[in-house]
């Protein structure tokens, strides 16, 4: 061993470029998969530290693609119908835009919030620091806290028993009793700073008659099952649910089921109070970093080895010496291992940095305590003993069949070029990759969606902006760079309220459903949408209940004559007119296509203001927003005015697309210099086979231009191979990735085309200077001593 250390030190020593690139590369490729298969990890075991996770279910609507709404009455009526489902709970966000809690006269804002049934914690079993969450949610009065959010408003005091003053947009002036502190795990999906009892929310009259109609689907459901129980009987009984406790109108065409909540974070992105994560793009990074691992290893499979000619003077010296085929592996395997010590050295100098580029691609926080875990420790020791049983017994095998090989040259070169081509096939995929990905991005940001995003800002209002609308009218038409103002119930890119209902035409009644939107009578002009038929909203139109319904409806539903059709609108049966129809526009992301959407009247006032700003120039603009804090502070001191421009928020529904973008653009960039690693190792190789066929060929008359293109021939040959087999791979991937979307860019020839031409100019770019180098050398320094 101190032998194989000591010859090992003196020949990496020796080839200190070599040494340093191969160094670099396993580095960098060891790094950034290590990182990329723990986030990969971290995604796929998602809630597993929460208690009993594998009991834990969802109530979908398996005939609408495992729909997760359901109603609060439906819930208690499944439950009385199926005794297994005992534990179960209903829960959604809070719909208020605006939630505080006064605390020692501060306020504090709660961005995330849950509104739940008694036996949430029943269900979701986290762990309790105070109090006890089980009971928490028993009566109006309470609220439980999250440990992260607990410790912001009282440090390291224990709340529960203190008192807070609630105040959200619907509902203020409550004062809450803090019951418990739960803390949710750090590799949780679940979000959420604090949890109300849905009796507190009862208070609120139109929520309360929500709550008591069984059409009501608002709600996301969790149940948990013993372990003893039956999962195929329970998944039996609710797809075989008979009408009686649950009214047949509501029931039919219904087919419940259970889904685990362990596959919600990836299968259930509607599923309410967790994040998403989506499958296929981490299948993607997952398969980037095995392909960045493999290209560091392979890289250095091919430094290695394009010294053969050379090192192979000295094995063949240390086998005449009495050294046996073991010995010759251990020396190799010595000078490997040095080099991987190296490179781990290397990746925990770069870890640090390497996390905050994680996080900032996956939104999580993610600290080295985090990489410390012994799941992680195990991945981490696993990729290194892979990559060194890897690379130590390819190249020594190599090496021993080479010095052994009467016919070196041809066989020989059958490795390299193979994994040559392999890696540029890896960065032909990733380049097309990159151009498509742009190209869709592009045609998200660039689409009309059909109404005007520019220069308008928007607002949550309140109860009391609400109750003193007159004022808010008053005062917003004084301010002269205001060109307009409307209102909706809730904000383009987050319209989520659906309904199913009725539809009426000359006493012919079929089922329909339909987006549903709240605006005002200025709604449409406002966005410059058309009215392509019948009449706009007036200001009877809230108290006529009349509806306007987009194109797709219209489509959807056949409604020849909107005079003679009327929607029901409630559980009392009571009906509203369609008076008009608008044309068809995106109110959501352009990942789902448009659907039916029905308008109706909020009157003179509702949730969301929208408000056209007529700014020359940032300064102006601040000084209108100035003065609407200043209305806003007069009107409802306590909530403040917190804006948006309509068209960032926008751009923002893509955000999550834009990192994926820059993610494949920083391993196509990774992948390219590993390849460009590789090409350096096979130049260096060639180079030294034909230093002396350069020099007869300079001195028989050979110009420059001839001998760089007898160099970089064989290099052109092997990226286009690499082209052939990267096409149809980077064709499927990308097919398969713009299913994501209702509008997709087209699959261009030209950008294959591009991402080939892209590799090859890389591929010249870095063979060219050694092999300039080599074409402009004196051919007396090849052939002086022959």
């Amino acid at each position: 061993m101190k032998s194989n250390i000591k010859l090992a030190s003196r020949t990496l020593l020796k080839n200190k470029t070599i040494s340093a690139i191969n160094i670099l590369g396993l580095t960098i490729g060891l790094s950034v998969s290590i990182l990329i298969f723990f986030y990969v990890y971290r995604e796929n075991t998602k809630d597993n530290d929460i208690k009993g996770i594998e009991n834990i279910y969802v109530i979908t609507d398996i005939n609408d693609a495992n729909d997760p709404s359901i109603s609060s009455k439906i819930l208690n009526a499944l439950t009385d119908e199926v005794p297994e489902l005992e534990n179960s709970a209903y829960y959604n966000n809070e719909w208020s835009s605006q939630v505080f809690i006064k605390s020692k006269d501060k306020n504090h804002k709660i961005n995330k919030l849950l509104v739940a049934s008694k036996n949430f914690f029943k269900v979701l079993s986290l762990p309790t620091i105070y109090g006890d969450a089980n009971k928490a949610l028993n009566t109006s009065n309470k609220i439980v806290l999250s440990k992260d959010y607990a410790h912001k408003l009282f440090g390291n005091e224990n709340p529960v028993g203190k008192t807070i003053e609630y105040n959200s947009t619907y509902l203020q002036n409550q004062l809450l009793d803090i019951a418990a502190v739960v803390e949710i795990p750090d590799n949780s999906s679940w979000e959420f700073d604090a949890v109300i009892p849905v009796s507190l929310n009862m208070k609120i009259d139109w929520y309360k008659n929500l709550c008591n109609s069984w059409g009501t689907y608002n709600y996301s459901s969790i149940c948990r099952l013993s372990p003893e129980a039956n999962l195929e009987h329970v998944q039996e009984c609710l797809a075989n649910i008979k009408p009686g406790k649950i009214p047949n109108d509501y029931l039919e065409g219904v087919c419940y089921g259970l889904v685990s909540f362990k596959e919600s974070y990836f299968n259930l992105p509607e599923l309410d109070g967790v994040s998403h994560g989506q499958k296929y793009i981490l299948s993607v990074i997952g398969i980037v970093g095995v392909l960045i691992l493999l290209l560091a290893c392979l890289n250095f499979i091919n430094l290695s080895t394009a010294q053969r000619e050379k090192r192979a003077i000295n094995y063949n010296i240390i086998k005449a010496l009495g050294s046996t085929k073991k010995n010759l592996i251990g020396l190799i395997t010595t000078e490997t291992a040095m080099l991987l010590l190296a490179s781990i050295a290397g990746f925990i100098i770069l870890t640090p940095l390497l996390t905050e580029g994680l996080d900032y691609f996956s939104d999580n926080t993610i600290s080295l305590h985090d990489l410390l875990t012994l799941d992680n420790l195990i991945i981490t020791v696993a990729i290194i003993l892979i990559v060194f049983l890897l690379t130590s017994i390819i190249t020594s095998t190599f090496y021993y069949q080479f010095t052994h090989s009467k016919k070196k040259s041809q066989k020989s070169n059958t490795l390299q070029n193979s994994l040559l081509i392999f890696q540029f096939v890896i960065s032909i995929v990733l380049i097309s990759s990159i151009f498509i990905i742009r190209k869709q991005n592009n045609l998200l940001n660039t689409t009309n969606p059909g109404f005007a995003k520019e220069h308008i800002i928007y607002s949550n209002t309140n109860k009391n902006i609400q109750d003193k609308y007159q004022s808010l009218y008053s005062q917003l038409n004084q301010i002269p760079e205001i060109a307009d103002f409307t209102f909706s119930s809730e904000v383009f890119g987050h319209i989520s309220n659906n309904w199913g209902t009725t539809l009426d035409v000359k006493g012919e009644k079929k089922d329909i459903g339909f987006m549903a939107l709240q605006v005002s009578s200025n709604f449409f002009d406002f966005f410059g949408v058309n009215l392509q038929n019948g009449n706009g909203f007036n200001n009877y139109s809230k108290d006529n209940r009349d509806i306007i319904l987009n194109q797709k409806a219209i489509n959807n539903y056949n409604i020849e004559n909107i005079n003679e059709s009327r929607v029901e609108l409630d559980h009392n049966h009571q009906h509203g007119q369609i008076i008009g129809t608008v044309a068809d526009f995106n109110v959501n992301s352009f990942r789902t296509p448009i659907k039916p959407i029905g308008f109706m009247s909020c009157g003179l006032v509702s949730d969301v203001v929208y408000i056209k700003i007529n700014a020359a120039n940032s300064k102006q603009l601040y000084e209108i927003t100035n003065q609407l804090n200043k209305i806003w502070m007069d009107l409802s001191p306590d909530f403040p005015f917190e804006y948006d421009f309509l068209d960032q928020s926008w751009a923002a529904l893509y955000k999550k697309d834009q990192k994926f973008q820059q993610l494949i653009q920083v391993a196509t960039l990774i992948s390219l210099f590993l390849s460009c690693l590789g090409l350096i190792a096979l130049t260096y190789f060639a180079l030294e086979n034909k230093t002396k066929e350069i020099g007869i060929r300079k001195v028989n008359g050979a110009k420059i231009s001839e001998v760089l293109i007898m160099l970089n021939k064989d290099f052109i040959k092997w990226v286009a191979i690499a082209f052939v087999i990267a096409c149809p791979i980077a064709y499927y991937a990308m097919s398969k990735w713009l299913e994501n979307f209702a509008y997709k860019t087209e699959l261009s020839w030209w950008i294959f085309a591009l991402a080939g031409i892209s590799a090859l100019s890389i591929a010249l770019i870095t063979v060219s200077w050694q092999s300039w180098k080599a074409a402009t050398r004196n051919p007396v320094e090849a052939l002086r001593y022959e």
